[in-house]
């Protein structure tokens, strides 16, 4: 049987993690054509923590510059995994600095958005898809332009209100201010 490699079905620069789930058949199959594998038994950080960790290493390495990370992932079955990315996301600034990483799945991507002003380009393709502004960690207050449902200095927090269900309309331009860290998470359309 011949290997096909290329665009629908790559091999991955690094695998790393604890492996405790990875069939060694995998793991051998990605080393054979090239993959770094890296075992990190720590069990004190999560295998997505550890794998952001080693691919800052890998691009500092390599002396690497990026405009982001993009993590694929699936963010279902088990919430507590679900919520554990999410964790992730809010500690990257710690482990990777500026670098925006972004949790892409299949039908959907998510960021943290850092306190600050925001500006997110709209593809005419997400007008009417769902959008939320989900604090992270402790209250947040939330102006936004450009959304159905804008805000203005609005408290977003667990136990109170959080922009879960929003909307894009057809402005090309969301804008987005947040004194805390907010995660932004939107549907993405159906690619043609």
């Amino acid at each position: 049987m011949e290997n096909d490699i290329g665009l629908n079905n790559p091999i991955p620069d690094l695998v790393t993690g604890d492996f405790d789930s990875a069939e060694p058949r995998c793991l051998k199959y990605y080393q054979t054509h090239g993959a770094k594998i890296i075992h990190t038994p720590d069990q004190d950080e999560t295998d997505f923590n550890k794998c952001v960790r080693h691919v800052y290493a890998e691009l500092t390495s390599r002396e690497m510059k990026v405009n982001a990370i993009i993590a694929v992932c699936e963010n279902t079955g088990r919430l507590d995994h679900i919520l554990s990315n999410l964790n992730t996301l809010q500690q990257a600034r710690d482990i990777i600095g500026e670098i925006p990483l972004y949790l892409l799945t299949h039908n959907s991507i998510s960021w943290v958005l850092h306190p600050g002003r925001h500006r997110i380009h709209v593809d005419e393709r997400v007008v009417n898809h769902h959008c939320g502004l989900i604090p992270l960690g402790q209250p947040a207050y939330v102006t936004s332009s450009g959304l159905k449902w804008d805000m203005d200095c609005l408290k977003l927090e667990f136990g109170g209100l959080i922009s879960t269900s929003n909307m894009f309309t057809d402005q090309p331009i969301v804008k987005l201010e947040t004194d805390r860290p907010v995660l932004f998470t939107m549907t993405l359309p159906q690619w043609k």
